[in-house]
């Protein structure tokens, strides 16, 4: 599993492997917090409503003390590209949730060639007072041909890229681009094509098979790219437990991230089973 690490510097607040973003239940904010998960992404503008339990989580966190919002990173995310929209919609989140009061990073969302540089000047300036307690940016991109620019120049402080068992691209677009040691990269989407039991059965894979689970996704991800941590959803406190033991268990084998490739495959009809 990665190791914490600093997004700016020796001065800022480590940030965990695990990043949490959406959940279920605000009651998964403090567990996480306490399983050692000191990082969490909101939105400022799109899905706003799907991030409400994440919020009302932070602020059951922030009700502990103010100690506890120092040892937190809170980063949130905004997709308006225009760039004079970069700044108000940071300030509405940080007035949203009670015992926030600043943001630790602001990250640039779906970020494609054509406007993440054009937006980049006013994420910059986040660092230098537009957005109360910025120290670090970053951005998720949509455009792996982005994403390895912005890795190969150190433009930003974290990249979040997309891949999983079904879009594998980034590993030769991303993966093998040169990186600035201080840029830290991030994946999202990691379960996006978790296969269910029901799809499992139908594919007519039976007890003989091994059935990976979401979990699984996450391994799948920190053994095959070269990441520094993952984002994360948890619907309730035991899916965050279960999910976080299952990872624990440590990387895939060769064999098995073979496997889950081929049930991917076999999942969306790119391949049949050997005895059909």
């Amino acid at each position: 599993m990665p190791n914490s690490r600093n997004l700016l510097g020796a001065d800022c607040i480590p940030i965990s492997p695990f990043v949490l973003g959406m959940v279920g239940d605000a009651n998964v904010v403090p567990a996480a917090f306490d399983a050692g998960i000191n990082t969490f992404f909101l939105t400022a503008d799109m899905h706003w409503p799907m991030y409400d339990a994440l919020r009302r989580g932070l602020e059951l966190l922030f009700e502990r003390g103010r100690h506890v919002r120092e040892q937190v990173c809170v980063m949130a995310v905004s997709y308006v590209t225009q760039r004079e929209f970069a700044v108000l919609p940071f300030h509405e989140v940080i007035d949203c949730v009670r015992g926030l009061g600043h943001l630790d990073a602001t990250i640039i969302g779906g970020a494609y060639k054509e406007d993440f540089l054009g937006r980049l000047p006013a994420y910059r300036n986040h660092t230098t007072g537009d957005v109360p307690g910025v120290r670090a940016i970053g951005s998720t991109f949509h455009d792996r041909a982005a994403c390895a620019a912005a890795l190969a120049e150190g433009l930003i402080d974290v990249a979040f890229t997309r891949y999983n068992t079904v879009h594998r691209n980034a590993e030769k677009d991303v993966f093998l681009a040169p990186r600035r040691p201080r840029t830290l990269l991030y994946n999202f989407k990691s379960v996006m094509d978790h296969v269910s039991k029901a799809r499992f059965a139908e594919l007519r894979l039976g007890a003989d098979y091994w059935y990976p689970e979401v979990w699984d996704h996450y391994r799948f991800a920190l053994t095959t790219g070269p990441f520094d941590g993952l984002l994360c959803s948890f619907r309730n406190e035991y899916q965050l437990r279960e999910s976080l033991d299952g990872i624990a268990r440590g990387p895939l084998s060769e064999e098995e991230v073979q496997y889950m490739i081929d049930l991917a495959d076999l999942h969306l009809g790119h391949a049949t089973l050997a005895s059909e």
